[in-house]
């Protein structure tokens, strides 16, 4: 009789713990696009990883052709940041408030369609950013530049999706 409570006592621990484990393994991307007024690319992506959704890294992505250029957002160059996917009506919430080298600013504010699975230049070029206002990117423009000198866009597209 001592040995099935024993057993059940372990099997009652990892039903506790499993979910734990699977939960700290989790990780999640957001990614936003749009394009600068001189027609560059604009991308900004996030990684983040563990059951609280910690942020791992990011960076700014300038395309120019086939120049590429950007910087790294280190996570402790993060100060706030929140995603969220609503399966059931197919939107998306992001937020992100960082920094590049302590001072220059990046920030997002995106409620819209989540436009997971789908390539975000293409969605962005048949005018699907033009139906949603009040979303914005704010970017330092990046090394080489004065920190004053930034981008602005109000006309973007993002998505995010969890990664198992």
């Amino acid at each position: 009789m001592k040995e099935v409570i024993f057993k059940g006592t372990y099997f009652k621990y990892i039903l506790l713990i499993a979910p734990l484990l699977t939960a700290t393994l989790s990780k999640a991307s957001s990614e936003c696009f749009g394009k600068t007024s001189d027609g560059k690319n604009l991308k900004v992506r996030i990684e983040t990883f563990g059951a609280k959704g910690e942020v791992k890294f990011g960076e700014v992505i300038f395309e120019d052709g086939a120049n590429h250029y950007g910087y790294q957002l280190s996570k402790q160059n993060i100060t706030q940041y929140f995603e969220f996917d609503d399966v059931n009506d197919g939107s998306a919430v992001i937020g992100l408030v960082a920094y590049s080298g302590n001072s220059a600013p990046v920030s997002i504010k995106y409620v819209g369609p989540n436009f997971v699975d789908l390539d975000l230049k293409t969605v962005f070029e048949k005018s699907s950013a033009d139906l949603i206002r009040g979303n914005f990117i704010r970017v330092w423009k990046g090394p080489g530049y004065e920190i004053t000198n930034q981008v602005n866009l109000n006309r973007l597209v993002c998505a995010t999706w969890p990664e198992i």
